[in-house]
């Protein structure tokens, strides 16, 4: 999903790619790759593992979603160079982790989708992430364009991806026992 955001941002001519920048750096890479996974992991299961399942106990779920959405984008709050455009995003990424979790039933997947996108981000493509630099990377991208420090979240290319998997992820079918049993039923017939 992050590719297609750096593609819509080069493709666009606001980002430019900057060459290969790892250096002597690849034992702190693989750091990085560790901790995004813990980071990630924690985040899900805070948020939707925890949050959002505790309050759908109590409101419709699409408050639940809503609410737990808002609230992981208020943490964010703190970091460096939060334009509205990015929190924004970071609120439709809740809503987007929240659909996956829910389709597939399962947080294993939003959080590896979590800790990727952030170790892509900043590890892989060199790109802020949630206005951190963590100065150790694969590649490196510039933005040609005033985006805010804080990183590809900051735009419209994560707008758009957001908005385009929410989408797909809602109106996918991901229940495997439904799939099963309809399968088994063509086999009846």
């Amino acid at each position: 999903m992050f590719s297609i955001c750096v593609g819509i941002r080069v493709i666009t001519g606001t980002l430019k790619y900057d060459g290969i920048v790892i250096g002597g750096n690849t034992l702190f890479v693989i750091l990085f790759f560790f901790g995004f996974l813990v980071q990630g992991m924690q985040e899900e299961v805070m948020f939707r593992g925890y949050f959002m399942t505790s309050l759908s106990n109590k409101v419709p779920i699409v408050v639940a979603i809503m609410i737990n959405s808002v609230v992981f984008a208020c943490m964010h709050l703190l970091n460096s160079g939060i334009p509205i455009l990015a929190f924004s995003n970071l609120i439709l990424f809740g809503v987007f982790a929240s659909v996956y979790a829910i389709k597939t039933n399962n947080l294993w997947g939003i959080c590896a989708i979590h800790s990727i996108w952030n170790f892509v981000q900043g590890n892989f493509y060199g790109i802020l992430v949630s206005g951190m630099d963590t100065n150790t990377s694969i590649l490196k991208f510039v933005s040609t364009q005033n985006g805010g420090n804080f990183g590809l979240e900051g735009g419209l290319a994560v707008t758009i991806v957001l908005v385009l998997a929410t989408t797909v992820t809602l109106f996918a079918n991901t229940n495997k026992n439904q799939a099963k049993e309809e399968m088994l039923e063509d086999c009846e017939l």
